[in-house]
């Protein structure tokens, strides 16, 4: 039901139908004469019922079984044209493929890495799965780039080209979208007067089946001049590609996944023809297209980008921070120390269990670098030198950087800063959900920061707060907070944050503050 949904509103605005208006078809009441051919003799054609069987189905949410028991009554009753099921409308309307699947498949080579369209054995002679292969390769569909962005400016929205005009000689210190922000605008000037496409990148894993190590790994794009409200409808999604995988893919075959994206993302960016749909003038536009951000979830980063495991050394993607590895019991003393949030308490006093953690450095003493294509550089050198060491003295001579990151080849990708904070993960399923658990959660209740006995308090401020009509999800009962989703987090971080000040010890509320302002 989800798929053909999904199908449906890809395909309601292609032709032969996209300018039908479809509720005043249904709006009036059929007259005995009223047939919508001229000739009422003869039986439609089987692709003129299955147009009118969609726009059926769009127009009153009929599900896909109700479409197929539609089929079977119109046959029923002698309409021998009719389609036999909502799979046989799929493919009368579905346009052809422009070529065979097999065309855009490979294979990479769980060993060396190498691409090859076999699925028996590696292309490379000198690797040891020349002859067959021992362990099951990755499989790789690769989707062009090209093809579906021809598609999405044909029948997408006006795009935001005018913007690229505003904020080239914009100060704005207010941020309102990504065209507000500096590495845009940097952009914009090195591509003064020239319109262009900019790309944000997600790279993302799913397991197929809890008792199965079967994952598949989606590579997908944003346009990020269409606008903000239709920009990350499925429609407008372009998928890069897909891999199948039995097991997560290491930083190498990541890299060698990456290889063929960024070779066509570099040939966009010398510029192609496009036809834009809603310009004034000419249709026909010459657009660069330039990948200039990623946005991922903390595993996904670190295979993306190359380095570290989020919570190993030098694990962070921004800056090049080492770390503490210490026992738990430890950990309440460093949190002491730093004042990050006060006190914690440790999860068994005498346990050996060690967990790393990345305490603040306070301001007089040296802040760790960030991570930037020209520290990359310089780390790159040394790794082609001494990429022979063992893991973790290489790790640690590299400041986490294990294998070398692909995405460095193209014009405005910073391997740094352009690897954006996934705020779902980060900020609302990890601060916010880790702040509420200290606030509220009964075994912290008589450390400083606990409100726990304000906890009904604060739930009947949440619950009568007017949230905007944007919001997603209302927030459920504060003792709820442990099954909260993202949306909520999100909501209670933004307009909640004066009800927990008001309880706050003025520390622990000063705190929040830096996080929710």
């Amino acid at each position: 039901m989800h798929e053909d949904q999904m199908w449906l509103e890809e395909c309601v605005d292609n032709d032969p139908w996209k300018n039908v208006e479809i509720a005043p078809m249904f709006q009036y009441p059929v007259m005995e004469n009223d047939f919508l051919s001229d000739e009422s003799s003869q039986t439609p054609p089987e692709k003129d019922i299955a147009a009118a069987l969609v726009l059926l189905k769009i127009r009153h949410r009929i599900s896909t079984k109700g479409i197929d028991d539609l089929c079977k009554l119109l046959k029923m009753l002698k309409m021998s044209k009719a389609p036999k099921s909502f799979y046989r409308i799929k493919r009368l309307l579905l346009p052809n493929p422009s070529a065979p699947t097999s065309e855009f498949v490979t294979y990479i080579c769980p060993v060396c890495c190498e691409a090859t369209t076999s699925l028996d054995h590696c292309s490379n002679e000198h690797c040891t799965q020349h002859k067959r292969f021992h362990a099951p390769p990755l499989y790789y569909l690769r989707m062009p780039i090209l093809q579906q962005l021809r598609e999405i400016l044909d029948h997408a929205p006006p795009l935001n080209f005018e913007q690229q005009q505003e904020k080239s000689a914009s100060n704005s210190d207010v941020i309102n979208d990504i065209y507000d922000a500096e590495a845009y605008r940097n952009i914009l000037k090195k591509e003064a007067g020239k319109k262009f496409l900019s790309l944000i990148m997600n790279v993302d894993g799913i397991q197929i089946a809890k008792n199965s190590n079967l994952s598949l790994w989606i590579f997908t794009f944003v346009i990020n001049e269409v606008k903000r409200s239709e920009r990350f409808r499925l429609k407008n999604v372009i998928v890069g590609g897909i891999v199948s995988a039995v097991s997560k893919p290491d930083r190498h075959q990541m890299q060698a996944l990456l290889s063929p994206i960024v070779k066509e993302l570099l040939v966009l960016e010398q510029g192609e023809i496009f036809t834009v749909r809603g310009l004034n003038e000419s249709s026909k536009l010459h657009l660069k297209t330039f990948l200039i951000a990623s946005c991922c979830d903390k595993p996904a980063q670190s295979l993306v980008q190359g380095i570290s495991e989020p919570t190993g050394a030098f694990g962070c993607g921004r800056c090049e921070l080492q770390g503490k590895f210490l026992c738990i019991h430890n950990f309440l003393l460093l949190m002491n120390r730093v004042a990050i949030l006060g006190e914690t308490v440790a999860i068994k006093k005498n346990s050996r269990k060690k967990i790393r953690v990345f305490p603040l450095i306070p301001d007089h003493q040296g802040q760790p670098r960030l991570r930037t294509n020209k520290t990359y550089d310089i780390f790159m050198k040394v790794y082609a030198q001494e990429r022979l060491l063992n893991h973790v003295e290489l790790r640690d001579r590299l400041r986490g950087h294990i294998s070398p990151c692909v995405l460095r080849e193209l014009t405005y990708f910073d391997v740094g800063t352009s690897f954006l904070s996934d705020s779902l993960h980060n900020v609302y399923h990890g601060v916010m959900k880790r702040l509420l658990h200290l606030w509220f959660n009964k075994k912290y209740r008589k450390q400083p920061w606990s409100i726990y006995s304000k906890l009904n308090v604060v739930d009947r401020y949440l619950s009568s707060i007017n949230y905007p009509s944007t919001t997603v999800r209302i927030p459920r009962s504060l003792s709820k907070y442990e099954q909260y989703k993202a949306n909520e987090l999100r909501s209670i971080l933004l307009f909640g944050f004066p009800a927990l000040c008001s309880v706050l010890p003025f520390r622990y509320a000063r705190h929040l503050l830096l996080l929710a302002v």
